[in-house]
């Protein structure tokens, strides 16, 4: 059974600091910890490309792991996640502060 709460009103937020850099798109995010999953696996661009489904090239992952594809959908974040045995997760700040994406092995 599911249960309805009443919408929160949103609230502006918070002024950011000058002095710290913005955070990088989730896309470029997701292309840093990919990487880092993938070397830790012990696995080329092509297994992973191969792992994830017929649509992949090893071309393709390497441009999301070099932070030039910064526009993913949670569907293609989600399948090279699984081609590296890691669980993809998205954590989302609702006061308009740095989302993270973590890639947690399985």
């Amino acid at each position: 059974m599911f249960r309805v709460q009443r919408a929160r009103t949103m609230t502006k937020p918070p002024e950011s600091d000058p002095d710290e850099p913005p955070s990088p798109p989730l896309g470029v995010a997701f292309g840093r910890s990919l990487k880092a999953a993938r070397e830790a696996a012990g696995m080329t661009q092509e297994d992973v490309a191969k792992a994830a489904g017929p649509k992949f090239r090893y071309q393709t992952v390497s441009k999301i792991e070099r932070g030039e594809l910064p526009n993913l959908t949670v569907a293609t974040m989600d399948a090279l996640a699984r081609a590296v045995n890691c669980a993809l997760i998205i954590e989302m700040r609702r006061d308009g502060g740095a989302s993270r994406v973590v890639l947690a092995p399985i």
